[in-house]
């Protein structure tokens, strides 16, 4: 049968009261000598666990847990609380002497000394919604993350590799704040603290990650200073004790709510568990889950209002479901240290006696060496599975999937033994009247029976460690208990004769040795108050009145040696009392408190009763400088014995700051570079600063007493001022813009905002104007809306410049056709009449306007073969003033001041006329009923500032002015930034084609130079044209005519007609010629006919291979091969680039016989 060992708890039982009676009498020992109460820290906000009530007292699950111990263990206490940073400083310093909740960390090993842990909770991330998503600490990475100061949550993320913009905060209400605004990203902090703050504070858009931080586990424990063995002790007892006796669950019931346990009532919970572990848990005979734990789990359940559904099976697959993740949490599983790395537990709702099991006859086993060489029966992965591994049993382990099958094997013969759970073991051994199986007498292990969930799922183990924490603390978890289990304890009762004799063997003379100690501690403890009484009620009366003061109260004895202190004193220094009490007042810890100098007549003369000494610096323990009053009496006090000076230093600190920033404050103001004037209701000054003055010109007392209407220049609008009292004396800001004037009249602009100054009673008194002039910066936003406007202008004159000469491109290889032809057919005379040749000077001279009209549009695009060559400007001035006097209106008074002495420039001489012709033509079109045209000039260096016209690109240098200018009805505003685009113009259609102020422009720029124009409607117009002057002197133009000459030439061009007439031009001075008509057939012929070809006439403009690329491939054949360009361009880039690289020659469409002549004489 089986034999149950519970005589062993009623002896323990027995030995637990004896216990606490020897810890009743070392208590009231330590009372003896123990005065004063602990000091205790508290943070104000870390709920649940430490909070601060509505009375202002600490409270929370971890205080009132530690109230528990230190009541039990009669502990005096009081409560000091301060932010977290700030208590834990003080614990470190020895300022304190416990703290309640802190989380231990191997940092932390060598700060304090630590209880065992109480609490295990998980770290988790808190985030907005809308904000990042982040799953794991490395979905944080470069992310701004708020901790509190010196929380394990800032020790967690400064350890990580994942680098993150830390933000600390002194409380995690604050850090979460800061995310609900969007100041940072994340907060890393413990789960149900988070829980607890975003509901308290009605944070909505805030959500906590059910993801916990599977490497930020916080051990909760008490803590206390560094070295202090005697007190860890007490409260590791105390500890041990209201956990065993339910203070601990019915606390953690109160403070963890159903809402702090973060349970979700619509989730389904699948609860895993063994079929076949009776009376624990079983299926019964209808296949239903029944058993201890099965109705534990439902009660739970019930009360927590969690949706479960139960499922059992063999305990090995039980266990793998979990492992996998088919079940959610296994209501049985043994607890041991192997399975705490991947499991998180419950608190023990059992506890599970494991025994060894033999046949009748064989021999007892009570240890594990006795298993030594046997055949051992195991639950596969139950607890004793894994206990046999670990303790290196050197047995033969035989597993199986029950207690059931393993009972019935090793009765019928197979295997030595069975390491199992007693009560199960015998439940079958029962059932099947197994009578041939004994129990060994002593358990081999007896480890927790737990709710268990994988590590990363530990939050759904907390409404079934709540729940049972409240099941426990209300008896019905015993009602549970009792029900399935406690006909296996009744066996276990000690029968009457056994207690008796065991009371009187031992617990009798043991109670009396501990009855008649006690009796002696108490009659010490009498004589010891009774003659401390007097003193401690005197002292309690004095430290109560000290302590309580603010200030710095201390008393000294006539010579001057310091007899009590308070304890705002000793907080503030930074000491203890002892490093205090017998010391002189002219010791070293005193010197910055009372100068001796000061004092020493004052104890030296007893007659002076009082002193006062003001604003005395010191530093207080964090070293920083405070400032107090003091004041000394001389009193007469029986308590002391004799006469006594009381001390009373006041800290003044924050007043001599308030001073001092006021101070601060009127200087910066005073010293701002915003104007600040203050007035009454009525506007009149009563505060002006510096800036104002400066500003205005006045002085301060000019200022004061006068109204503001003295900065007023009458320039801006009434309606202005109405408005801006009318805002502010409603209570409101007005921010506006004045035109105000100086004492010595000059206006400025002013940007102001003006607001009212209210009083405690929230009405106004005054008003204040913040002021800064803006002048200048109107003015540079003016400039700079200009020099936008004329890159606007620049940039789309740039778009039609080159829309423009593509056109005049087109158009030249029209007119080449066209000049090639009528000179080919007026060449050869003896087959024209007289009628012929008038309609061919009429083509020539025709083909000559077009040209003038090409031209223009090159000028204006920059794209025209433009020649600059040194000449006067004057006499080109001379030459158009004599055309103009011929052909302009004589109702027209045409005036000449040449006033520049150096009139010499680079330029040509045709877009000069030009230039001059457009424009003077221009101003006596605006001139219909006659006026004045002037035409001037003047030289003047140019400077680098002056050169800063975004449209045209001018270098600092000596220039000549050309200044043209007329009495006519000017160009409208609207109109001047268009007078320069090509076909713009104001004239009817038979008046004018708009290219003419065009080609003004272009030649401008062509001539690196610059143009400005004024103008006023109904005034008249100035046209100013900037010239470079040149040092170069000009050379004479030679006549040219028609050349003959000989050689082979290769002609290349896209267009028929100019390879038509271009082979009869060559043909008629003499040449041979071959036809190409694109580049790539140019290189084909040229390969083939290299020996003979002389020299190549190339088009530049081609579609597919142009003229640069034909050039180089023709040069890469022969880097000898002459080639002359023809095109109607000057100064694009290839061409340039070309020029560099050996180009023998250009020609400008369309051109005459008589220039292409010279030009192939002088190639070849």
């Amino acid at each position: 049968m089986v034999i149950f060992s519970l005589k062993k708890s009623y002896l323990t039982c027995v030995f637990l009261l004896l216990l606490c009676l020897s810890i009743n009498i070392n208590v009231h020992a330590d009372n003896l000598v123990q005065i004063e109460s602990l000091l205790v820290g508290s943070e104000y906000s870390y709920p649940p666990y430490c909070i601060v009530d509505s009375k202002g007292n600490a409270s929370g699950f971890s205080v009132e847990l530690l109230n528990s111990v230190l009541k039990l263990m009669n502990l005096e206490h009081h409560y000091k609380i301060a932010s977290w940073a700030e208590v834990r400083s003080a614990l470190e310093n020895g300022d304190i002497d416990i703290l309640p909740l802190v989380g231990r960390t191997a940092e932390r090993e060598d700060l304090y000394d630590f209880t065992f842990p109480y609490l295990t909770m998980h770290g988790t991330i808190v985030l907005r919604t809308g904000g990042v998503t982040a799953d794991s600490f490395e979905d944080l990475e470069n992310k701004k993350v708020a901790v509190m100061r010196a929380d394990n949550a800032e020790e967690y993320v400064t350890n990580q590799e994942t680098e993150v913009d830390l933000v600390l905060t002194d409380t995690f209400e604050e850090a979460l704040l800061l995310l609900s605004r969007g100041d940072v990203d994340a907060v890393i902090l413990q789960k149900l603290v988070a829980h607890q703050i975003i509901n308290s504070l009605n944070l909505e858009n805030l959500h906590v990650n059910e993801q916990i931080l599977q490497d930020f586990k916080q051990s909760f424990c008490f803590a206390v200073t560094e070295g202090n063995r005697a007190l860890l002790e007490k409260l590791n007892e105390g500890l041990a004790i209201v956990i065993s006796n339910g203070t601990f669950d019915r606390l953690r019931s109160e403070w963890f709510t159903p809402d702090g346990a973060q349970r979700k009532s619509g989730d389904l919970l699948i609860i895993g568990g063994d079929d076949n572990f009776p009376p624990f848990e079983y299926l019964d005979e209808d296949g239903n889950p029944a058993g201890y734990i099965v109705d534990l789990t439902r009660a739970i359940a019930e009360f927590m209002d969690l949706n479960i559904r139960i499922e059992l099976g063999p305990w090995n697959e039980a266990y793998g479901k979990l492992i996998s993740g088919d079940v959610d949490l296994l209501q049985g599983i043994f607890y041991s240290q192997e399975r705490d790395k991947i499991f998180s537990f419950s608190q023990a709702h059992s506890v599970v006696s494991n025994v060894v099991v033999t046949r009748e006859g064989s021999k007892t086993i009570d240890s594990l060496a006795d298993l030594k060489g046997l055949d051992v029966f195991v639950v596969e992965k139950d607890v004793t599975h894994s206990y046999l591994i670990e303790e290196k049993v050197d047995a033969n382990i035989i597993t199986e999937d029950s207690i059931k099958t393993i009972v019935l094997r090793l009765a019928s013969g197979e295997g030595d033994c069975a390491l199992l759970a007693q009560i199960p073991s015998n439940y079958w051994i029962t059932k099947f009247e197994l009578n041939n199986l004994v129990f060994g007498t002593h358990s081999l292990l007896s480890p927790e029976y737990n709710y268990g969930v994988l590590e990363q799922n530990s939050n759904l183990l907390l409404p079934f460690q709540e729940g049972l924490s409240v099941l426990m603390a209300n008896g019905q978890q015993q009602e549970i208990y009792s029900k399935w289990l406690g006909r296996y304890e009744a066996d276990n009762i000690m029968s009457i004769w056994e207690m008796i004799r065991f009371n009187f063997i031992i617990i009798i003379p043991f109670l009396s040795i501990i009855i008649i100690v006690f009796i002696w501690f108490l009659s010490l403890q009498k004589l010891v108050q009774s003659r401390t009484k007097e003193l401690q009620l005197s002292e309690q009366k004095l430290n109560g009145i000290m302590n309580n003061l603010s200030s710095f109260v201390y008393v000294l004895d006539s010579t001057g040696n310091f007899l009590s202190v308070n304890e705002t004193m000793i907080e503030n220094l930074g000491v203890q009392k002892e490093d205090l009490i017998g010391k002189p007042y002219n010791h070293q810890i005193f010197q910055d408190i009372l100068d001796p100098s000061e004092l020493d007549a004052f104890f030296s003369d007893s007659s002076l009763k009082n002193i006062q000494l003001q604003d005395i610096p010191y530093l207080d323990k964090d070293h920083k400088e405070r400032w107090l009053h003091t004041s000394l009496e001389r009193i007469e006090d029986k308590m002391f014995d004799q006469p006594v000076i009381i001390g009373n230093s006041t800290d003044i600190t924050d007043k001599k700051r308030q001073d001092q920033d006021l101070i601060k404050l009127n200087k910066a103001i005073d010293q701002s570079s915003v104007s600040i004037v203050i007035t009454d209701w009525d506007g009149t000054i009563e505060y002006v600063n510096k800036k104002a003055c400066t500003m205005s010109g006045y002085s301060e007392n000019e200022l004061i007493g006068e109204k503001t209407s003295i900065f007023q220049s009458r320039e801006t609008d009434s309606s202005v001022y109405s408005e801006l009292w009318a805002t502010i004396k409603s209570g409101n800001e007005w921010q506006g813009r004045f035109l105000n004037r100086k004492k010595n009249g000059e206006t400025y602009w002013e940007d102001a905002q003006i607001s009212p100054i209210k009083d405690s009673n929230n009405q106004i008194t005054n008003f204040i104007a913040s002021k800064q002039d803006i002048t200048l910066l109107l003015k540079k936003n003016d400039e700079n809306r200009k020099l936008h406007e004329q890159l606007f202008h620049k940039s789309k004159m740039d778009v039609v410049g080159q829309l423009a000469g593509g056109i005049a491109h087109d158009f030249n290889n029209v007119l080449s056709g066209i000049v090639s032809s009528a000179q080919l057919i007026k060449s050869e005379p003896e087959m024209l009449n007289d009628k012929n040749l008038k309609y061919l000077d009429i083509i020539l001279q025709s083909s000559d306007r077009a040209k003038d009209l090409v031209s223009r549009l090159l000028s204006f695009s920059r794209m025209n073969d433009l020649k600059l060559s040194p000449l006067d400007a004057h006499i080109t001035i001379r030459d158009v003033v004599q055309i103009l006097n011929k052909t302009m209106n004589k109702n027209i008074n045409i005036i000449t001041e040449l006033n520049s002495e150096d009139s010499k420039i680079l330029g040509n001489d045709t877009e000069l006329h030009n230039c001059l012709l457009n424009l003077c033509i221009n101003s006596s079109q605006a001139m219909p009923a006659g006026g004045n045209l002037l035409i001037r000039t003047e030289n003047r260096f140019i400077n680098e500032d002056n050169c800063q016209n975004p449209l045209f690109e001018i270098t600092p240098g000596d220039y000549i002015i050309l200044e043209i200018t007329d009495t006519g009805i000017g160009i409208p505003k609207k109109n001047l930034d268009k007078i320069f685009e090509p076909f713009f113009t104001t004239k009817n259609k038979d008046e004018g084609a708009g290219l003419g102020l065009a080609a003004v422009y272009g030649s401008m720029v062509n001539h690196h130079g610059m143009i400005e124009v004024d103008s006023l409607q109904n005034k008249g117009t100035i046209f100013r044209l900037f010239f470079p002057i040149t040092q170069e002197h000009e050379t004479p133009v030679k006549e040219i005519s028609i050349e003959s000459g000989n050689g082979f030439i290769l002609f290349v061009d896209d267009e028929e007609m100019n390879r038509f007439l271009g082979r009869d031009v060559l043909k008629s001075i003499g040449y041979e010629v071959l036809l190409a008509s694109s580049g790539s057939e140019a290189i084909d012929l040229y390969r083939e006919n290299r020996q003979k070809i002389d020299l190549v006439l190339l088009d530049f403009m081609m579609p597919g291979m142009n003229g640069k690329e034909t050039f180089l491939k023709l040069r890469e054949i022969n880097a000898e091969c002459k080639i002359i360009l023809a095109s109607g361009f000057y100064e694009n880039k290839d061409i340039l680039e070309m020029r560099d690289m050996g180009l023998n020659g250009e020609i400008q469409k369309p051109y005459t016989i008589e220039s292409l002549s010279a030009l192939l004489n002088r190639v070849l």
